[in-house]
């Protein structure tokens, strides 16, 4: 018998890209020049640049998956390291009370 009432292996989820996409441009304006986010099955693909100086420097990153355990929700998300400054910097602002990020570049809740 399962210790739990209610368990699951996976959940299938359908996103409103453009609108997400939407959500984000707004969240980060001001602190980066573009970023996109794409949905593929198993994967949020993070792009953008931001411009340091002169230069416009780009970042990538990649959600590929999402771990749930008890009542804590984790997050790694795969960056380079270049990128890590700009997308903590977009982030640490925004987060909900409660969430936390943890090295190398992992939201837990």
């Amino acid at each position: 018998m399962s210790a739990h009432l209610v368990s699951w292996d996976a959940i299938s989820l359908r996103i409103d890209g453009a609108r997400v996409n939407d959500f984000v441009r707004e969240r980060a304006a001001g602190q980066v020049d573009d970023i996109h986010l794409t949905f593929r099955a198993g994967n949020i693909h993070v792009a953008g640049r931001k411009r340091v100086g002169f230069m416009p420097i780009p970042f990538f990153a990649d959600v590929n998956s999402i771990h749930v355990n008890g009542r804590t929700i984790v997050v790694p998300v795969l960056i380079l390291p270049l990128a890590a400054p700009i997308l903590r910097g977009i982030v640490a602002t925004r987060i909900p009370p409660g969430v936390t990020i943890q090295p190398p570049f992992t939201f837990v809740a």
